[in-house]
């Protein structure tokens, strides 16, 4: 999903970014993010991984305007729905 449409929502990139110079970043793959506010040019977000320093609003440059950003709640919540499904098909 692009991150415009992920505003107020705990996300995760699913693919890396990149650059115009062909560069590839790999960053916050698997790190949860809180998307605060995005359009077609910047992301700003906070940061709730360990590897991030304070909760300060950062910014992402138009690289991570994407479709590369995965609601984290959702999938957690669809995984759940489908585990507990499972468990009583198979007893």
């Amino acid at each position: 999903m692009k991150a415009k449409d992920l505003i107020g929502k705990v996300c995760t990139r699913t693919s890396p970014a990149i650059y115009e110079n062909g560069n590839i970043d790999r960053s916050y793959m698997g790190d949860k993010i809180l998307i605060v506010n995005a359009n077609n040019y910047m992301i700003s977000y906070i940061c709730f991984d360990d590897t991030c320093l304070g909760k300060d609003i950062r910014f992402l440059p138009s690289s991570f305007c994407d479709d590369n950003w995965e609601n984290i709640e959702q999938f957690l919540k669809e995984t759940a729905a489908n585990a507990k499904k499972f468990t009583e098909i198979n007893g």
